[in-house]
């Protein structure tokens, strides 16, 4: 039929994903470190405008967050560089390990049950199963060096609570316990889920529809992995995630900062407060516009993690 589209077409098959039995195990794991350091060296210092905005009642624009950064010297930038990237290392590859394996697996016992062909793109529910299953088992890894991180992120200068990452570690074990380290973890576990859920989804559809269109040659019916469809997948993923999870990410924020002294003496909430009297507390005393506190700066994150995050993903599959 020559009004046929080229999304119609039944004998177009995709190939652009990298399937587990690939996979070099060691090799994945030693590159994507490496690119993980690389990648947090350029997207701390907006992770740092990103938890200070959030819990700052100031109004914030890009011009604030120039502001902020003015008069900065590189080392308040770059604040808890070291252990946030080197603590979140394992975490990281637990997660991006979990979510091959776990992806890989579910799609071949999809592909096994279907009655029609098979043309190699994920599966929707494939990719919503495996966020959940993959984020359950890797925010116990990510939960402390947040909690520490933020702390020393956000905490006054001036009034410092913490010395280091060894004394924020100290004190907050000694003031509050183990639970002290998992302060927030119902937000930060429900944003992370549904933030996976819809990045996952989303990029692995579009990265398959997209490089559809940006191949020149599919006359042999197969659809490649493309550079430029895994890029523009990768932002349009960031930005609907964003917007859906912000107002999750700054109580997880809040929760997580409760006992520092921050800047200003603004944007902390009581120790004792738990997610709905934080959630209570941030309506009561800013509105709805407080949930989405530190969200211009967070979508520029996002685009730039995700951008970042694709490209090392998919790089170290095709290395490895």
């Amino acid at each position: 039929d020559a009004g046929q589209t080229k999304e119609q077409d039944p004998h177009i098959t995709f190939n652009v994903r990298t399937r587990w039995n690939d996979l070099n195990i060691p090799k994945f794991m030693a590159s994507f470190s490496s690119l993980y350091f690389l990648e947090m060296s350029i997207a701390h210092p907006f992770e740092v405008v990103r938890a200070n905005l959030q819990i700052n009642k100031e109004r914030y624009n890009f011009a604030n967050g120039y502001k902020f950064f003015k008069g900065k010297r590189l080392r308040d930038v770059y604040i808890a560089f070291l252990p946030t990237t080197l603590g979140c290392i394992p975490g990281n590859l637990t997660y991006v390990l979990t979510y091959s394996f776990t992806s890989d697996y579910l799609q071949s016992l999809h592909d096994k049950n279907i009655s029609t062909k098979v043309d190699g793109r994920q599966a929707a529910w494939v990719s919503m199963a495996s966020a959940v299953v993959t984020d359950t088992i890797a925010v116990p890894f990510f939960c402390p060096v947040e909690v520490v991180s933020q702390r020393l992120i956000v905490q006054n200068p001036r009034q410092k609570t913490y010395r280091n990452s060894f004394h924020a570690i100290q004190k907050i074990f000694s003031e509050e316990g183990l639970k002290g380290f998992y302060k927030g973890v119902g937000p930060v576990l429900f944003n992370s889920i549904m933030g996976s859920v819809i990045w996952w989804t989303t990029y692995e559809e579009g990265k398959a529809r997209l490089a559809r269109y940006f191949t020149n040659d599919t006359k042999h019916g197969v659809v490649k992995k493309n550079n430029v469809a895994e890029g523009l997948a990768a932002l349009l993923s960031g930005l609907i995630m964003t917007t859906f999870t912000n107002p999750l990410d700054v109580i997880r924020t809040r929760m997580q900062t409760s006992r520092v002294t921050v800047p200003n003496g603004s944007g902390s909430v009581s120790s004792s407060q738990g997610t709905i009297s934080t959630i209570r507390s941030i309506l009561t005393s800013e509105g709805p516009k407080g949930l989405f506190r530190g969200y211009t700066p967070r979508l520029g994150l996002s685009a730039l993690y995700s951008l970042m995050f694709a490209y090392t993903y998919e790089l170290c599959l095709d290395f490895a």
